[in-house]
């Protein structure tokens, strides 16, 4: 198993390279990232991790990443809004490398967003709708880009046939030990805060796993 992993620098994206080589010892991974500085020397030492360095929208780099040591079976995106917040720099990311994913023969795509994003099974929820609104109030231009590149993956993924789950995520944490719940906003499973380490778990199981492909599951630490 070969995956792409972006936002690998982050602190989710540092955690679900570390669960990705744990439940494939044998795998391998190419991280695309901007600054390789952010790397942790733990896993920058790793054999089997190939670093490419380059731009979100840089297509030549991010084809260059599927030429890196091996056909690439899955892109997994911890990318998410950084300060300072304005246009839609992920949209414009995910513009780029969903036509080279198809172009180079890749069918997965596992990417990271929020409950900002309605998926036509949610229902009402108030503590969702406050979590929400508040981060609505705080950075508005941020939940724009989510709101854009949510659909545009789904659309984009669709046309070129490749399989994709969206990740919502609420409050996140760094607390261990904590499993996991997938739903729906509103199902009376799924709440509010979520541990980042119990996310990376979700994402590299989603990677051969099959239910929630095409599909926009909430998670949340039960």
């Amino acid at each position: 198993m070969r995956v792409l992993i972006l936002g690998a620098t982050g602190p989710s994206g540092i955690l679900i390279v570390k669960e990705f080589f744990r439940a494939y010892p044998d795998g391998s991974a190419a991280l695309y990232v901007r600054n390789p500085s952010k790397i942790p020397s733990e896993l920058s030492s790793i054999p089997a991790i190939t670093v490419i360095q380059g731009g979100l929208t840089d297509s030549q780099a991010l084809a260059s990443a599927f030429k890196s040591g091996g056909q690439i079976d899955a892109v997994v995106s911890a990318l998410g809004p950084v300060p300072p917040f304005g246009g839609n720099p992920i949209t414009e990311a995910y513009r780029t490398i969903i036509p080279i994913m198809a172009t180079n023969g890749c069918k997965r795509f596992i990417a990271l967003s929020t409950y900002s994003h309605p998926d036509p099974r949610d229902k009402f929820s108030i503590l969702n709708w406050l979590m929400v609104t508040t981060v609505w109030l705080l950075i508005g231009t941020a939940q724009r880009d989510i709101l854009t590149y949510s659909p545009l993956i789904m659309e984009e993924c669709d046309k070129h046939d490749i399989d994709w789950t969206l990740v919502r995520v609420p409050i996140l944490t760094m607390k261990e030990g904590q499993r996991t719940v997938a739903g729906y906003i509103g199902d009376g499973k799924v709440g509010v805060i979520l541990s980042r380490v119990a996310a990376a778990e979700f994402f590299v199981k989603a990677i051969e796993g099959k239910e929630w492909v095409r599909k926009a599951p909430s998670l949340s630490s039960q």
